[in-house]
């Protein structure tokens, strides 16, 4: 996806004067500018009554080559929330001094004027403080009771409401930056505050990690949970931080063009696919084509670089497995794609998906897959269940009758997921996306493409996951990777735990192989794992995991044993009574007369342990 951004926060040399702070940041080689609205770095009231004054703003940052991406308020937004300090002195203006109120009000207007500016700039954020009214409170002592909080939490709904409609108003987002000394301070206070805030989509969080560790929290947890309220991001020296943290790695390779990035990268995908023998690809229609400023420009620059890796294909020799647009990402899918409330966002994901489609087709791909991050919901308050279910229908049906009508001959995949994203996913899993299909008359084109990280976060096995797809005649295709089970999300690690590999293999080979589908590695290095060797042998060790448990699944057929157990406890329904419920030749009535001769009921044992030790004995023989 090419590099992001670094900027500078210039917090700490508002002293500076800009044209001077932007010449000190390119010799440091930062990117852009987080600019402090306070000291020499920018002038709020001038931006507001100088009309030369925000054009000779963008001219510094231009001709240094820096981006500003967000304003800093943090002083200004302190003196909104805080109980009466005269510490507060130093950041209001001096006229103002020991006189809180007028502190206050300061510090109110000033942060409407800066949401008006950044509008002005095209700037979309804002970080920075709110304050707070108890956090002289957090020793409980005197006592504090639970009133005395949640009128403090009240007070700074009702002094950032007239903020908050400003910024609104200038489609500007507040990110408060969680920090000791602010009524958000931890992750409690912080979930306590969105709760209070879960109708001001404007407001949001500032993400900056050394202010959870010396409170003994962990920064990915953190990130995870409040993940769409997290707007902007500051690492200070906290550079490792997980699960969404800055790169570790440079895959721009060596250019700056938005599109010859993505010609570079494909180009490396290609030799890299020779260099393994890897005889297909897949892809999201956002991982091999930059996005544009409209769905128009991004769909155009996709239909480019489709081409591009037409030609690539072609000359390496290489097959497309399955292709998908990336209806997750972007904010316009905050609340789904197909299932959003707006019908603009499902007009637009159709949009995307008919260009992947055609991609598709283009491509030869013997696969389509739907993974619906977004379709789902947070809470049914909000939610009409209904709707979003049957609209999700009609959007599939709508794809599956565009491809069949254009030449797409291959196989629509779902791809089941609990959570993460969206808290409640409608393609939970396949018993899930199986009643789903049943009801809307889906199955005949729609199969299943099985995460193996996916099925342990819905609390399933892997091979559960298969065996499911297999018994309900859905069984498509895997993403072949492995999750940490000791981490609440989808960590997408490269396979390399063999009992897992064979026994999915197992399953495939129950289900007399593949179809259309194949084994993708939709799985990615560990952040540390930061060089290009690192890729080449992480692939190899999934391709070895996956060809090891090959070869044992298929000694653990030739052994037999585990097959003839499983035959041997069923073995009741091979004659009698039992082959009378399978042949559907007995009754309710002849059942209850059987069971009431009966005198004595032996059930075998399931000797589940004497099973493992079989796998074991011919895993490591």
């Amino acid at each position: 996806m090419g590099k992001r951004p670094v900027t500078l926060t210039t917090c700490q040399w508002a002293d500076l004067p800009l044209d001077e702070l932007c010449k000190l940041a390119r010799s440091m080689g930062y990117d852009g500018l987080e600019i402090a609205c306070w000291g020499n770095n920018l002038d709020l009231d001038r931006a507001l009554t100088d009309e030369s004054y925000i054009p000779w703003v963008k001219e510094q940052l231009e001709k240094n080559g820096l981006i500003c991406k967000a304003l800093a308020t943090h002083i200004i937004g302190q003196c909104v929330g805080d109980a009466p300090d005269p510490r507060l002195n130093n950041f209001a203006p001096a006229a103002l001094a020991d006189q809180p109120e007028a502190i206050r009000q300061w510090g109110i207007e000033t942060m409407k004027k800066a949401a008006v500016v950044a509008n002005k700039m095209g700037v979309k954020i804002i970080t920075g403080f709110t304050g707070s009214p108890i956090w002289r409170y957090l020793y409980s002592f005197p006592q504090t009771t639970e009133q005395m909080i949640e009128d403090g939490y009240n007070e700074i709904v009702e002094l950032w409401t007239p903020i908050l409609n400003e910024f609104k108003k200038n489609d500007v987002k507040f990110a408060l930056e969680v920090h000791p000394g602010e009524i958000a301070f931890d992750y409690y206070s912080t979930k306590r505050l969105l709760e209070k805030f879960s109708d001001r989509l404007e407001f949001g969080l500032n993400f900056d990690p050394s202010h959870l560790l010396w409170q003994g929290i962990k920064p990915h947890l953190f990130l995870s949970d409040f993940r769409d309220r997290v707007y902007h991001v500051h690492t200070i020296n906290a550079s490792g931080t997980d699960m969404f943290g800055g790169d570790t790695m440079d895959k721009s390779f060596g250019k700056t063009d938005p599109m010859e990035k993505y010609k570079a990268k494909a180009d490396f995908a290609f030799e890299l696919m020779d260099k393994l023998s890897i005889d297909y690809y897949c892809f999201h229609d956002v991982d091999i084509a930059p996005e544009g400023e409209t769905v128009k420009e991004s769909i155009e620059n996709f239909k480019v670089m489709v081409d591009y890796v037409h030609e690539l294909q072609k000359k390496h020799n290489k097959k497309c497995l399955w292709v998908t647009a990336n209806n997750f990402g972007d904010k316009k899918f905050m609340a789904g794609a197909a299932t959003s409330c707006c019908a603009d966002v499902f007009a637009v994901a159709a949009a995307k998906v008919k260009a992947c489609i055609d991609a598709a087709i283009q491509l030869g791909a013997t696969g389509y897959v739907f993974w619906g991050g977004r379709e789902g919901y947070e809470t049914l308050l909000n939610t009409d269940m209904g709707l979003e279910l049957d609209n999700l229908a009609r959007f599939l049906t709508m794809a599956r009758d565009y491809g069949r009508a254009h030449g797409f001959t291959g196989d629509f995949y779902i791809e089941p997921k609990p959570k993460e994203p969206t808290k409640h996913q409608y393609d939970f899993d396949v018993a899930t996306c199986m009643n789903f299909l049943r009801k809307y008359g889906l199955t005949d084109d729609f199969k299943m493409n099985i995460e193996a990280n996916h099925a342990t976060l819905a609390g399933h096995t892997f091979q559960h996951e298969l065996r499911t797809a297999i018994v309900n005649g859905s069984f498509g295709s895997i993403d072949a990777n492995q999750g940490d089970l000791f981490l609440g999300w989808d960590t997408d690690q490269f396979p390399t735990n063999v009992y897992e590999t064979t026994l999915c293999m197992m399953e495939v080979l129950n289900a007399g192989g593949f179809t259309n589908g194949g084994l993708n590695f939709d799985a990615k290095t560990r952040r540390p794992s930061n060089t290009l060797e690192d890729i080449l042998l992480a692939y190899i060790a999934g391709m070895d995991s996956f060809a090891l448990g090959l070869r044992k699944a298929v000694a653990l057929r030739e052994d037999g044993r585990l097959d003839r157990f499983v035959e041997e406890r069923y073995s009741s329904y091979c004659s009698g009574i039992g082959k009378q419920i399978v042949d559907g030749t007995t009754s309710l009535e002849a059942l209850s007369d059987y069971a009431m001769g009966l005198e004595k009921i032996d059930v075998p044992s399931g000797r589940q342990e004497y099973l493992e030790t079989v796998v074991n004995n011919v895993l490591f023989r």
